[in-house]
């Protein structure tokens, strides 16, 4: 599996002004100091905090200017679908079926926001109202949350500033 894209809003300096970072090659960012480049590489850390908020995101300290502005981290990923990364694809299928949708291609977007206590909520569908009763909601929840630490357990992140 490979992170091949992120886009970045609402995340200390980076304001409502989406930034998007292509990752399917390589990256070089530039800029003056106090710019905001470290902080889109710890928005890309932050994709990776999982549902336990391991890196500490915090709205005093990551939301613009501590005022709650809604953070929105969306990491982009490709992988085999047929190989090595058929487990994960697999397990989306199953979501993808929840909701009534198919999947078309191995990308896949998951949608990282922050509540107003600044816990971390994951996505892979963020505008698809959840189908059916109590019961099925409990699986959709249960096999999302299965699905992203999935995701996010095939990778280990290093910030080094």
């Amino acid at each position: 599996m490979r992170l091949t894209g992120v886009r970045v809003k609402n995340f200390r300096t980076a304001g409502p002004r989406e930034q998007q970072l292509d990752l399917s090659d390589t990256l070089t960012i530039i800029g003056p100091n106090n710019s905001g480049k470290t902080n889109l590489l710890q928005a890309i850390q932050i994709l990776f905090t999982g549902h336990e908020n391991i890196y500490n995101y915090t709205i005093a300290e990551d939301s613009p200017h501590g005022k709650g502005a809604r953070t929105s981290i969306v990491g982009y990923f490709d992988g085999d679908d047929e190989g090595v990364d058929s487990d994960f694809y697999r397990d989306l299928d199953r979501l993808y079926a929840m909701y009534d949708l198919q999947r078309s291609g191995s990308t896949v977007a998951l949608y990282l926001t922050f509540s107003g206590s600044g816990n971390p909520a994951y996505t892979f569908f963020p505008n698809q109202k959840r189908p059916g009763d109590s019961g099925n909601q409990a699986t959709i929840s249960r096999v999302q949350k299965q699905t992203v630490v999935g995701l996010l357990s095939e990778f280990a992140c290093h910030f080094i500033p």
